[in-house]
């Protein structure tokens, strides 16, 4: 039972999945949904704190020295030492777009409706498939994103990601 009768959460926290990500149930506090008022519901006890950390797209950096480490060779790394604040969701959605990746900091900036679709949609890949996601996988993935993709679109993302860093194929 994860919800007490006297209001406390009791969620369990699993930090070893195969993935090596933490994961946690009964609830997931480490990911719940940005819309239907759920997050603003969660409360800290009387005396307690909550201490929310969010370490920017901290997979793909973490990746980009692996990669630099294993084979010598990274484009993700390039990008993140040519640019300490540089944003691999935008950077997709703008390789996907067709567009220059300033261009595309200036539309988020600016709120941009189409760069933020995308720039979920690409969010999804950069967190999927370096993992060896498989497209069907990706899909219900892509759920938890707020985004909907056919088999085909999966497939057919899984190669463009793959075309922007090769190197993570091998």
């Amino acid at each position: 039972k994860s919800f007490e009768s006297d209001g406390v959460l009791n969620t369990s926290f699993f930090p070893y999945s195969e993935t090596g990500r933490v994961s946690a149930r009964k609830p997931n506090l480490l990911n719940p949904p940005r819309s239907g008022g759920i997050r603003e519901c969660i409360k800290a006890r009387e005396g307690c704190t909550f201490i929310f950390c969010d370490y920017e797209a901290n997979e793909l950096r973490v990746l980009a020295q692996v990669l630099l480490d294993k084979l010598k060779k990274s484009r993700l790394a390039e990008l993140y030492i040519e640019d300490p604040e540089f944003d691999p969701h935008t950077y997709m959605a703008c390789r996907r777009l067709k567009i220059p990746y300033e261009e595309g900091k200036r539309l988020k900036a600016e709120g941009d409706k189409e760069l933020k679709s995308i720039r979920q949609l690409m969010k999804c890949c950069n967190f999927g498939f370096p993992g060896g996601m498989a497209s069907r996988t990706f899909i219900e993935f892509a759920k938890g994103y707020g985004v909907v993709v056919t088999e085909a679109e999966a497939d057919e993302l899984k190669a463009f990601f793959f075309s922007q860093f090769p190197e993570i194929k091998e």
